[in-house]
């Protein structure tokens, strides 16, 4: 501002409160210069709201010159609200006259900016308040700040709060719905919810500050559907921020709700596993802000960590209840011991083995439940691998119980060591006291199994059989029965003491008896108490339980052993064990001794067969060396057997047939066997044909030889020589009678002389090129030389003559395909020549003749000569027309293809004139 020309700081028509002003400041110099130096705003508004006086701070802040402040109203300076609370701040000074503080927050140039403004009354000489008095400095930096503390602290406050939620809270559930409530209490949140996934469907739901709107969230969720802002969330990492909920988020329930705030989502993930999403409306100053979103992405990843560490913890849970229940409910005895050989855990298994009560175990050491022997040997183990050194895990020693018995038991263990980092053994204890016995008795039996092989009679295996069930659980009354497959019954064949005589044999059948009972179920059946079991039969009185065991051998019935006890619930567990095992072996003595009988009888047999057989029988070894030859075989080579075995075989067959013979010689060393003609040379070199079986012997899966059988085959090859060449003279005579046939029809209708010959030649061709096999070919060329023989019957001057024919006359002509099958089918054709030529003037549409057959309704070999006969008809020449050439005829089949003519057969027609078939004239 330049000396000699101030700005004016006064309306002109303030002149009474410019004096009052200027004499409290002293002079109006004065004035000018503290208004104009003051870095704070100073102003005075007369009684109507004008601002009558104001500084150039106050224009500064405004952006506006003094001369467009003065005189105006807070409402013409600020937005309409913030005016009315202005001037209800002066009118309330103007009536008490009290001086105010306040913190303005004001509007200006679209920006929020904060004042503290201290506002006085002024009075005139007779009190009466004239204006107000202002003064006003821009806070809103400090505010700024102290706000962003504030913001601060809660973050710090809501991440806290989450945090020690994580670290309290065990149940998600809880957990969850606590996070979202800290968040709207926190961080000023409208509301916070967390949605879990199963892959990438809803499946539980917490939430906080939504009211009435969870519902419809939540049967969004029900239905399989995310909140637009959870589905972006779920397409990518970080945080998403939807900034336009009211066009962004069309289909969301929240829509419109709170206007004012914005959404925020984020994934809960951990390690690349994702768990669920959480979303929040927050407050629109917040969203953008970057601590905000910060924060956000922060919680999402506690509350992500919280999640996975909540399902170790139900992994861990489950794991130690699993293993606790396995533990207890085990049937090993397992114990914990510490360094000091203390035990510190038992399971319930352990005081039934040790036969103490578990309070009366525990604390004690374990060395004073072993008997003397025991206790060094455990101890040195013990000390040994607590040191770490490499001792056997498992070993046997005995235990003392509390009645004072001693019990064989096995231990493995293992060390570990205890959260402390204490040394711990962890052991399982198994009582093995019947398990030693019976396998002491077991062992027994399986040698007792090994001498009844050499038992060489059946009676004394049984014998031995009772007589060891006693030796082994001391039973007085057993009995063997034996099974006889062609009487079906059951014969007692040893005993231990006398059998009643109406027992000694029972029938298969028997409805009374456990013994045939059990042979029946092939399955063991146990009576502890015979009184309760309505099959049982009677005998000395003494019985009271009863165990039946039938032999078997592959589910093949050996035999029952029958045992009985004067006790009730007589035979342990480990007696049925031992006496099944006895009956097992049992078994495989008696079919072993069955086997070598049968085996005896079955050789002596094959020796009888195999050397009055009609067939040669031959066994080579693996390099195909001869080993046996039977008489029948040698004597069909002219060798003695002696002469032929060490001999290869491949000796005996021709030199041409060799390779032959050694390439099925390779198949059957795969497993492979063989049946075929070959030729042997005999001693004499003459050729014998055979026909020869051949089968791979096996030993597992090692090829060991070959078994063949060779027949001789020399009458069947002359016969089938003979008949060959009689069916070669048969077809000639055949032919010969076809040709005079075909003379005939030629002398008939001389115009149309080897027409049947040129018809027969392209018909074969065509079959040819179709790929029919020769037999139906053979077939096509018969019906194609006669076709036409049933023309003999038409009078010769309706084939001669040279003009149209009469519908009578047509007729006639058209009468010589029947004429021609009665003809044929009284000869004894090998193909269905009469058939044939029957229809080879049917159409594919129907209108041909005699029978209007349709499709496939037609024999292909009769298609085949309706094509052939048509294009050697329109080729050749006819008294009543001249020749219309191959061409035209071609084109003729191929117009009526698929009407008239077979397609197939026309296409196969015309590719046999292409690849250069010309019909040949006599």
């Amino acid at each position: 501002m330049t000396r000699g020309k101030r700005e004016r700081l006064f309306l002109p028509d303030a002149e009474p409160l410019k004096g009052l002003i200027a004499k409290a400041a002293g002079t109006e110099g004065l004035l000018h210069a503290l208004l104009e130096a003051a870095d704070s705003i100073i102003f005075v508004k007369d009684r109507k709201g004008r601002y009558i006086l104001a500084n150039p701070a106050l224009a500064r802040v405004l952006r506006l010159p003094l001369d467009r402040i003065l005189g105006r109203t807070d409402a013409d300076l600020f937005p309409g609200e913030e005016a009315k609370f202005l001037r209800a701040g002066d009118t309330k000074i103007l009536k008490t006259g009290e001086t105010t503080r306040t913190i303005d927050r004001l509007t200006i140039d679209g920006r929020k900016r904060a004042f503290i403004a201290t506002k006085v009354a002024l009075s005139d000489e007779r009190g009466k308040t004239t204006g107000i008095l202002g003064n006003a400095t821009e806070i809103t930096d400090e505010i700024a700040t102290r706000e962003f503390l504030e913001r601060l602290n809660s973050l710090l406050t809501g991440i806290r709060r989450i945090n020690q939620l994580i670290t309290k809270e065990k149940e998600q559930g809880r957990l969850l719905r606590r996070a979202c409530e800290t968040l709207v209490e926190t961080r000023g949140y409208r509301s916070a919810w967390i949605v879990l996934l199963d892959g990438k469907k809803p499946n539980a739901f917490y939430h906080a500050g939504l009211g009435d709107d969870a519902t419809s969230l939540e049967r969004m969720h029900e239905a399989g559907m995310l909140s637009e802002c959870a589905r972006r969330a779920l397409e990518r990492p970080g945080v998403v921020l939807i900034e336009d909920p009211a066009s962004e988020c069309g289909e969301c329930p929240l829509l419109g709700k709170a206007p004012e705030h914005r959404k925020l989502a984020a994934r809960l993930e951990y390690e690349g596993k994702l768990y669920g999403l959480i979303a929040a409306e927050v407050p629109r100053e917040y969203a953008t802000i970057k601590e905000e979103q910060d924060l956000f992405s922060e919680l999402a990843g506690d509350i992500g960590f919280a999640l996975y560490r909540l399902e170790l913890e139900a992994a861990r849970r489950e794991s130690e209840e699993r293993f606790r229940s396995i533990v207890e409910t085990s049937h090993a005895g397992i114990m914990m011991i510490d360094k000091n050989y203390r035990i510190v855990y038992t399971n319930e298994a352990l005081t039934r083995i040790f036969g103490w009560e578990r309070v009366e175990v525990i604390g004690h050491d374990f060395r004073e439940f072993l008997d003397k022997e025991s206790r060094d040997l455990v101890a040195e183990r013990y000390r040994r691998r607590q040191a770490g050194e490499d001792v056997p895990a498992r070993y046997e020693f005995n235990v003392l119980r509390r009645d004072g018995t001693k019990r064989r038991v096995e231990i493995s263990s293992t060390v570990i060591r205890d959260p402390s980092g204490g040394v711990r053994t962890v052991a399982q204890i198994l009582d093995i006291t019947e398990r030693r016995v019976l396998e002491e008795r077991l062992e027994a039996i399986y040698k007792l199994g090994r001498s009844l092989i050499l038992k060489r009679d059946r009676r004394s295996i049984a014998r031995r059989i009772v007589e060891a069930a006693k030796d082994l659980i001391g039973i007085e009354d057993c009995a063997l029965y034996l099974f006889n497959e062609e009487r079906k019954t059951l014969s007692v064949a040893a005993y231990t003491l006398p059998v009643p005589v109406k027992y000694e044999e029972f029938r298969l059948d028997s409805e009374r008896g456990i013994i045939p009972a059990a042979a029946r179920s092939r399955e063991s059946i146990y009576v502890p108490d015979i009184t309760k079991n309505p099959i049982f039969l009677p005998g000395t009185g003494e019985t009271k339980s009863k165990l039946c065991i039938p032999l078997l051998v592959e589910e093949r019935l050996i035999g029952v052993l029958n045992a009985e006890s004067p006790a009730k619930d007589g035979f342990s567990p480990s007696d049925r064990r031992l006496l099944e095992a006895l009956a097992a072996e049992g078994a495989v003595a008696l079919e072993n001794f069955r086997l070598g009988e049968e085996t005896a009888r079955l050789r002596g047999l094959n020796e009888r067969i195999v050397t009055t057989i009609n067939e040669g029988i031959a066994v080579e070894d693996a390099s195909g060396t001869i080993t046996y030859i039977n008489p029948t075989g040698a004597e069909m080579l002219g060798y003695s057997a002696e002469e032929l075995v060490g001999k290869k075989s491949t000796f005996l067959s021709p030199e041409e047939e060799r390779s032959t013979i050694e390439a099925k010689m390779a198949e059957r060393r795969a497993g492979a066997s063989d049946r075929y003609e070959t030729t042997l040379l005999t001693k004499t070199g003459k050729r014998l044909p055979v026909f020869l079986s051949a089968s791979p012997l096996m030993e597992g899966d090692r090829y060991a030889g070959t078994i063949s059988a060779f027949t001789d085959i020399t009458k069947r090859v002359n016969a089938e020589k003979a008949l060959v060449d009689s069916l070669a003279k048969t077809r000639r005579t055949l032919d010969s009678v076809i040709e005079a046939l075909e003379a005939a029809i030629d002398l008939r209708d001389p115009y149309t002389a080897g027409h049947q010959m040129r018809v027969a030649q392209l018909a074969v061709a065509i079959a040819r090129e179709m790929g029919l096999p020769k037999e139906r070919i053979e077939a096509v060329r018969y019906a194609s030389l006669i076709h036409d023989i049933g023309k003999l019957s038409v009078p010769a001057e309706i084939l001669a003559r040279p003009s149209k024919l009469s519908d009578t006359e047509f007729e006639i002509i058209k009468a010589h395909p029947r004429q021609a099958h009665s003809i044929l089918k009284g000869i004894d054709f090998p193909w269905p020549v009469d058939e044939i030529v029957l229809q080879h003037h049917e159409r594919l549409d129907g209108s041909g003749y005699p029978n209007g057959l349709k499709g496939d309704e037609i024999m292909l070999e009769a298609r085949i000569l309706a094509v052939a006969d048509v294009v050697e008809a329109m080729a050749s020449h006819r008294p009543y027309r001249p020749a219309h050439g191959i061409k035209a005829a071609l084109i003729e089949i191929v117009r009526s293809k698929g009407k008239l003519y077979d397609p197939d057969v026309v296409d196969a027609c015309l590719t046999v004139f292409e690849k250069g078939f010309s019909l040949e004239s006599d």
